[in-house]
């Protein structure tokens, strides 16, 4: 049996699950946030800002702490069940550390399936270094969605031969699933704008926000006016605008757009794959959902103008380098586009060469069989 962690975790579990069957593999699946409440509460804030080292010594008590609580959750949870392996989607999390620790004296291994699969440029090198310092790996092994993070991983310390590159297993939603109702419209058969919005300070780090200012604030307060603009001059379109599952403005992303009857506000780490599986086009800025909406083959535009973009630009994702994207420089633009694609009933001319490096280099062969990789190569190991 294999006991899977479930941090915003939930589609690629659903991609696991929908192949269980077939294999000799039972994944039982738990909230963190229930069974380990006790140690998350044991913790000061520095450590879950990250603001200090696990291991330093002011957070000895803490971790014993930790350390007995995790040893009573494992011995209950041995009692009632036989553990073969331990699935998670990282091992950074404070809470579940003395957890893998204590499985380990059981023989029980641990294996990271990541689900951060696009680290970009500037915190590929900053994350690594603050990983290293602050939460060095201590699992058995890694699954990663490509040699992109394979190579973030090795920077990190980890050791090549522990590092499996398999893909993104919730990419195979996107093959599995089909369009349906979402139910969430008083019409849904109407075409779908969907745009992923973002924090105002995604891949940015605290201290080049706090010395330079930056942010995406205006790129994205940019981007959400000219939806509520859209929303208005094209009434027989629906558009949804998707939260981050760990987004805390969302009231006043609800509140920017509560008059529009065609526009609705979503979050939750469940309904990306469906939401593009209904878009007729897709919007954002550095999401895993874009790549994601590439390979279904959707219209994609990408958002790539402000100040601050221009200023960073080579510290982030450099999706406005591949042609397969529709990259809009200007707000302007970002009306003239969707438009053009709403009155064209969303025409959409894919440049393949580009895909397919773009796939490559992120997601490594999204073929709608990942999961079934995954889940041998950890028959392979149990």
């Amino acid at each position: 049996m294999v006991l899977v962690i479930n941090h915003f975790f939930d589609q690629d579990i659903a991609a696991l699950k929908a192949v269980e069957g077939n294999s000799n593999l039972f994944f039982l699946v738990i909230n963190p946030q229930h069974l380990f409440a006790p140690i998350i509460s044991a913790f000061p804030i520095e450590i879950k800002r990250a603001a200090i080292p696990y291991d330093d010594l002011s957070q000895r008590n803490n971790r014993q702490t930790a350390s007995k609580i995790s040893q009573f959750i494992l011995k209950f949870l041995l009692r009632k069940v036989e553990i073969d392996l331990i699935l998670t989607p990282s091992d950074l999390y404070y809470w579940v550390r003395e957890f893998i620790l204590k499985a380990k004296l059981e023989g029980i291994r641990t294996i990271v399936l990541d689900k951060e699969g696009i680290i970009s440029p500037h915190y590929f090198h900053y994350h690594a270094l603050k990983i290293k310092r602050l939460f060095p790996p201590i699992s058995d092994g890694f699954i990663v969605w490509s040699e992109r993070q394979k190579s973030f991983w090795e920077n990190v310390g980890i050791s090549s031969r522990d590092i499996k590159i398999i893909g993104q297993p919730r990419s195979d939603l996107l093959y599995r699933l089909s369009k349906k109702r979402l139910n969430i419209f008083d019409d849904d058969t109407k075409p779908l704008v969907l745009f992923f919005t973002y924090f105002e300070n995604a891949y940015i780090t605290p201290e080049l926000e706090e010395e330079k200012g930056l942010s995406w604030r205006e790129l994205r307060s940019s981007s959400h006016r000219q939806i509520k603009i859209l929303a208005k001059q094209y009434s027989g379109i629906n558009f949804i605008v998707k939260c981050h599952p760990q987004q805390l403005d969302i009231e006043d992303v609800v509140l920017f757009f509560k008059e529009l009857q065609n526009v609705r506000i979503l979050s939750g780490a469940e309904s990306s794959n469906q939401l593009l599986i209904n878009a007729s086009l897709v919007i954002g800025f550095q999401s895993t959902a874009l790549i994601e909406s590439i390979v279904l083959r959707k219209p994609t535009i990408y958002t790539f103008y402000t100040a601050d973009v221009e200023e960073f630009k080579d510290g982030i994702l450099p999706f406005h380098k591949f042609e397969v994207f529709d990259v809009v420089h200007s707000e302007s633009q970002l009306f003239e586009r969707v438009s053009y694609y709403i009155e064209s009933d969303f025409e959409n001319i894919m440049n393949e060469e580009s895909r397919e490096k773009l796939l490559e280099l992120y997601f490594h062969n999204p073929d709608g069989n990942t999961a079934k990789r995954v889940i041998s190569y950890l028959e392979s190991i149990t």
